[in-house]
């Protein structure tokens, strides 16, 4: 994936997320808790990544 198919997905998210969070009142919180989510699972990705650097004989983690 490039890095433009993958900030168009993360700018569409945030768009979502802002769109939601308007329609009940608080996008800001909305948008927040999204990107909060968005670096959780980015952390969560690089710790396997981590991982699977630490032993060498493993095939790579799934995406």
């Amino acid at each position: 994936m490039s890095w433009t198919a993958a900030a168009t997905k993360v700018c569409a998210l945030l768009a979502l997320a802002a769109a939601l969070g308007w329609y009940y009142g608080q996008p800001l919180w909305a948008v927040a808790g999204t990107l909060l989510l968005l670096v959780g699972f980015w952390l969560y990705q690089m710790k396997r990544v981590q991982c699977w650097l630490r032993s060498p004989g493993e095939p790579p983690p799934e995406t």
